[in-house]
């Protein structure tokens, strides 16, 4: 599972950020921490392009997750939405009864809070 913290992490790793820095932001399960400056004057302008240098290279280290998390979705929609015949019945198949399954409906015994609420 990928976290947020990792990427934190590798930017620490990477100098990108200061480590002693990141901490919880205002916004619930966010992070923050101060971008470190470039020491040349002259490249200052060059903070912002290697940022975005960093996020790409992280996403791109992290893409066979995010492609194995969306191909095991789709697979699940597709069990979901067309079943095989093994998992499926047709309309009718299955015969009418007046009683079927193992759990008797308004038997307290089967709904375990039920009994809580008569004295």
């Amino acid at each position: 599972m990928v976290h947020p913290q990792d990427l934190w992490k590798d930017f620490a790793k990477k100098g990108v950020i200061a480590f002693d820095t990141i901490q919880g932001g205002n916004v619930y399960g966010s992070l923050e921490g101060q971008l470190l400056e470039m020491k040349d004057p002259e490249q200052k302008d060059m903070e912002m392009p290697l940022l975005l240098n960093q996020i790409s290279e992280w996403i791109e280290s992290e893409r066979p997750y995010f492609e194995t998390v969306e191909d095991y979705e789709q697979m699940y929609d597709n069990d979901l939405t067309h079943p095989n015949q093994d998992d499926s019945t047709e309309l009718g198949e299955v015969p009418q009864a007046a009683k079927k399954g193992s759990i008797e409906p308004y038997i307290f015994g089967a709904y375990p809070y039920g009994g809580y609420y008569y004295q």
